[in-house]
């Protein structure tokens, strides 16, 4: 069950004068921003460059840029679903390495003819409301070394929720054949996963529309597609010498 929002929901004007203020004050209160006015990759990694430092990835140029599009060459279904048709599960990137990305920048240069619509749950509202209803689940789910994600060279022993250095909450999930999860885990992943269904929000992104996301607040996936659909990621890390890495940092409080 998905909730359709609109793309203007979350959205800020990146051509107005004081954009990378309006931009971290969203990310820091709603965690999801929404953008366009961006026509090409170059625009989007001089926009990126304003956010943060981007990161490598093993399908990244040397920019940090990931060109995400259907792979007619037959992949490892492991770790390579996002170059498939298929539908991408709610998942945090990065899940498997020890310091994910604090954003995630999605951009859309070719929609698809069908589906491919962006979704998203809240992690903090998630958080909010096992703490309210569920706490023996919330209590679960935050166990340490309760969940092992795969996908890096070593597979990392984690938590769906956890609390981070900074003091700061925040969630790592990904529910594919690179997640294992414990027994007790298990047991309360249905009620988890429902509570994901219930308050999943989805929109579409057009051509030259795009999405910022806190990383380890907000899940994201998307739906199958057919066509043409062409995408752009750039993960990035916050810095403090930077406007907005002064007031985004990973994780989000609890209220």
């Amino acid at each position: 069950m998905s909730k359709a929002v609109s793309f203007h929901t979350f959205y800020i004007d990146i051509s107005q004068e004081n954009a990378e203020e309006l931009i971290g004050s969203s990310l820091e209160t709603k965690g999801l921003v929404t953008f366009d006015k961006i026509h090409s990759v170059e625009e989007l990694r001089f926009f990126c460059a304003k956010l943060g430092k981007s990161l490598a990835h093993r399908d990244s140029d040397e920019y940090g840029v990931t060109r995400i599009v259907k792979h007619d060459a037959l992949l490892p279904k492991d770790s390579y679903q996002a170059f498939t048709d298929a539908a991408l599960t709610l998942h945090t990137d990065g899940s498997s390495i020890a310091e994910p990305a604090t954003l995630v920048v999605f951009w859309c240069a070719e929609p698809g003819e069908t589906g491919g619509l962006s979704l998203f749950v809240d992690g903090k509202h998630i958080y909010q409301l096992l703490a309210t209803r569920h706490p023996y689940v919330l209590q679960t789910l935050a166990k340490p070394r309760s969940v092992i994600f795969a996908g890096a060279e070593t597979p990392l022993e984690s938590s769906i929720f956890s609390t981070l250095p900074s003091g700061k909450l925040c969630i790592r999930f990904r529910y594919d054949s690179l997640g294992y999860y414990s027994a007790p885990v298990s047991s309360v992943l249905p009620i988890f996963l429902e509570l994901l269904d219930q308050h999943k929000i989805v929109f579409a992104l057009q051509k030259h529309q795009g999405y910022i996301v806190q990383n380890r607040r907000w899940l994201h996936g998307r739906t199958a597609f057919s066509g043409g659909r062409e995408m752009y990621r750039i993960l990035l890390q916050t810095a403090t010498n930077t406007p907005i890495g002064q007031r985004i940092h990973p994780g989000f409080g609890p209220d």
